[in-house]
């Protein structure tokens, strides 16, 4: 596999062209793999949001949800308060984004 074109898409955003192998390999450009630090036998988790695949470093996925229970504590709140609170939160985002305004 070689990485047919690069893209650079602004100060945060990175994009390249990779094929998928017949066993269902990808490579991941070097440019990505050194800025993330991803070497041989990283564990990679794969997420399809919406269409959209993305794939966090497991190590960096930690210190995602770490921010979240940092924030529970601050606010003092459970989990399922905090749980609560981000469905609100999406709920509201999709009714601005998909909201008809048929009122």
């Amino acid at each position: 596999m070689r990485n047919v074109k690069n893209v650079v898409l602004g100060v945060r955003m990175y994009a390249s062209i990779s094929k998928v192998a017949f066993d269902g390999q990808i490579t991941i450009p070097a440019e990505i793999r050194r800025k993330k630090k991803i070497e041989a036998g990283c564990n990679l988790l794969f997420i399809d949001v919406d269409g959209a695949i993305i794939i966090k470093k497991m190590d960096e996925l930690k210190k995602t949800f770490d921010v979240f229970d940092e924030r529970t504590k601050e606010l003092n709140l459970s989990l399922s308060e905090l749980n609560d609170l981000v469905d609100l939160e999406k709920q509201h985002t999709w009714d601005e984004k998909y909201a008809k305004g048929d009122d």
